[in-house]
């Protein structure tokens, strides 16, 4: 088989990993010892594997929407070997940034690794818990302006070459880059996104964030129509579309200096874009999302380009230069895990659908040119804050059994958990932080 992602953790003692054998993909699993010849791969690797392969369950649709046709118990891997020198340039790049990082703590290199190449495999749960509960889950993986702040390292290198020569050399970088992060939905509409307009550019009909986002959709659903089932996929067309759409218009409404409007209004916008994915996925959105996204958003985009340039030359050197080169990232993950975790402390405060609405209808208010139409945008903004943000439910006296596998036994001041094997530690804690 040939491994088509990164294995993860499965339990304790387990390992999980997308395989692709004769055409077909299947998710193979391994336990005990076993699992220990499989978590230390990455993809693009090859592995010779013994044991059961069965059909995917017709229920599990997000197999499916993966392509995914098997499942693949495995009870030997008789082999392994490398893969294409492709994959084993993408994998390098992986493990020099990973090297480098060795410094860090745990939690910090788990969130580092996760904003720059998208391997949050190290990730506890508590932190993914805060980052969630702020509304900063998605900086915890790599996303579409992952490719943004690429292009912008590399631009003033490849940037002034001849036209030909650039659009060649800025598909290199968008393909590899693509390769370096598992082609991850959001990616991949990024990576399209950016190749519609400097395609357009170069022969000379540049086209504007909305059309380019239609030609990438467009682009990249031709190649995988299941991406439309990906969550991810949908939460990137959403934001890139709440920017492209209302992000400049929300900036010209607001009042203040430019510094704060633009970042602002780009925020606001792509919240309020992802909303109603986020709401018929998730649930009701935390009231924290968007001056945590204020706070936390201009500082990752630094890790981000931090991690594309000094990563790559810490990993390199390593040992004392390597720690030295990671000072300031140090103190930009305390920042961000700063934020995360002071917001998840607050009121655990959400947005429903009916907040939404009314957020929405006085966002595409405040856009319009009419004053009578503003004016009603501010009073949609007052009743929102009036009717429709949702505290926390608190738990009842006595037990309560959550989805996760425990029961929670609340009495006179006091509370015991007892864990009924839960499946999902990330669960059982968002369950316990949602009931308050």
């Amino acid at each position: 088989v040939v491994m088509v992602d990164d294995p993860r953790p499965l339990g304790a003692v387990g390992a999980r990993v997308t395989v692709r054998s004769h055409g077909r993909l299947l998710t193979a699993t391994a336990h005990g010892p076993t699992a220990g010849r499989l978590d230390d791969a990455l993809a693009g690797e090859r592995a010779r594997l013994v044991g059961t392969i069965r059909p995917v369950p017709t229920a599990d649709s997000a197999a499916r929407w993966r392509h995914v046709v098997g499942r693949i118990t495995v009870d030997e891997v008789a082999g392994r070997a490398r893969g294409s020198p492709v994959t084993l340039w993408a994998n390098a790049v992986r493990r020099t940034l990973g090297r480098g990082a060795d410094g860090l703590d745990r939690g910090d290199r788990a969130v580092f690794l996760g904003m720059v190449i998208g391997d949050d495999r190290g990730q506890t749960p508590v932190v993914a818990d805060d980052f969630r509960a702020a509304g900063l889950g998605h900086l915890l993986v790599v996303s579409g302006q992952n490719v943004a702040f690429v292009l912008a390292v590399v631009a003033p290198v490849v940037g002034r070459w001849r036209p030909a020569g650039g659009l060649v050399g800025f598909g290199v970088v968008l393909a590899g880059f693509a390769l370096l992060t598992r082609f991850e939905p959001s990616v991949l509409r990024a990576v399209a996104m950016a190749g519609a307009g400097i395609g357009a550019a170069t022969f000379g009909r540049p086209i504007d964030g909305r059309r380019a986002l239609s030609w990438a959709i467009a682009g990249v659903v031709a190649v995988d129509p299941f991406l439309v089932h990906r969550v991810a996929f949908q939460l990137s067309v959403a934001a890139t579309a709440g920017i492209v759409w209302w992000s400049a218009p929300l900036a010209d409404r607001l009042v203040g200096p430019r510094w704060l409007r633009v970042p602002f209004a780009t925020t606001a916008a792509a919240q309020l874009g992802v909303a109603p994915v986020l709401l018929a996925v998730f649930g009701p959105t935390p009231l924290a999302t968007l001056p945590a996204n204020l706070a936390a958003g201009p500082v990752s985009g630094a890790v981000m380009i931090w991690g594309c340039t000094a990563g790559l030359v810490a990993g390199l050197a390593g040992g004392f230069t390597a720690d030295l080169l990671h000072l300031p990232t140090r103190a930009m993950l305390w920042w961000i895990g700063g934020v995360a975790s002071v917001a998840s402390r607050g009121p655990q405060a959400t947005v429903g659908v009916g907040g939404v609405i009314l957020l929405g209808g006085a966002a595409l208010a405040a856009v319009s040119g009419r004053p009578r139409v503003r004016v009603a945008a501010a009073g949609g903004a007052g009743v929102t804050n009036a009717v429709a943000v949702a505290p926390a439910p608190k738990l009842a006296p006595g037990p309560t059994l959550l989805g996760s596998g425990a029961t929670v036994w609340v009495g006179d001041g006091s509370a015991a958990l007892v864990l009924d094997d839960p499946s999902s530690p990330r669960a059982l804690l968002e369950e316990l932080r949602r009931a308050g």
